[in-house]
């Protein structure tokens, strides 16, 4: 019903209700520097602190009527929506993929970050009009830089790209992407991608997301992220 989290796997829903007011501090750390997005609880602190929550006198916001979601948007018909044939391509290519890619049963490891660049990124940003002299591949610790003009200088960048491995996200890499921009002294949009799912977050927005596309779901509404990315000749 979520239809596309951000490129999370979570067509589920739990309710939540934040509390309590007062603040609580754990003994000590729980959930560790890097906690996966979901995973099993076993620390008997924490057990205890949620079973103390659930057996609470606060009952009424269990069966509270939820409100109604947004209708879910159709998804893109590319045969139809003049969309480029190479966009459709790599659509096919995603959807096709994709679950061979979450099944290491069939497929074995996941491909690697690299992989995703060039079987998607690349052939994206070529369809885009970007020219092989303008993308260069692991530059200064950047994945993808991308350049409106030569020489590859920082003051040449147009918008720089992240990349991740399929099915991870691509929320928690931004700030990876800023840190490596203010080495070179220069504010860009940032792309943060794991092949599949692209989000292009701002630099003159304070690095807001304000575009996102998801080859495996694409609709139309999305169509303005490769917009974004597309070549400016004039620049």
């Amino acid at each position: 019903q979520f239809d596309d989290v951000n490129g999370w796997d979570l067509q589920h829903g739990r309710r939540v209700r934040w509390g309590p007011q007062s603040p609580y501090t754990f003994a000590t750390p729980l959930f560790g520097p890097a906690s996966p997005a979901l995973g099993q609880v076993t620390q008997p602190e924490l057990i205890d602190y949620a079973q103390r929550c659930m057996n609470s006198a606060l009952e009424g916001w269990k069966q509270a009527p939820l409100p109604p979601l947004p209708p879910e948007e159709a998804m893109l018909d590319i045969g139809r929506n003049g969309v480029s044939p190479y966009i459709a391509e790599l659509v096919g290519q995603a959807l096709d993929l994709a679950p061979l890619y979450a099944a290491p049963a069939h497929f074995g490891d996941p491909p690697a970050e690299h992989e995703m660049v060039a079987h998607y990124v690349v052939p994206l940003l070529r369809t885009l009009g970007w020219q092989p002299e303008q993308i260069a591949l692991e530059w200064r610790r950047i994945d993808v830089a991308l350049f409106h003009r030569l020489p590859r200088t920082p003051e040449h960048l147009a918008f720089i790209v992240e990349a991740k491995r399929p099915h991870r996200g691509v929320e928690s890499h931004l700030q990876q992407a800023c840190d490596y921009l203010r080495t070179q002294g220069v504010a860009r949009d940032v792309v943060v991608t794991d092949g599949l799912r692209y989000r292009l977050y701002a630099a003159d927005q304070e690095y807001a997301p304000v575009a996102y596309a998801n080859l495996e779901r694409l609709k139309e509404s999305q169509l303005g992220l490769f917009e974004r990315m597309r070549r400016n000749s004039e620049r």
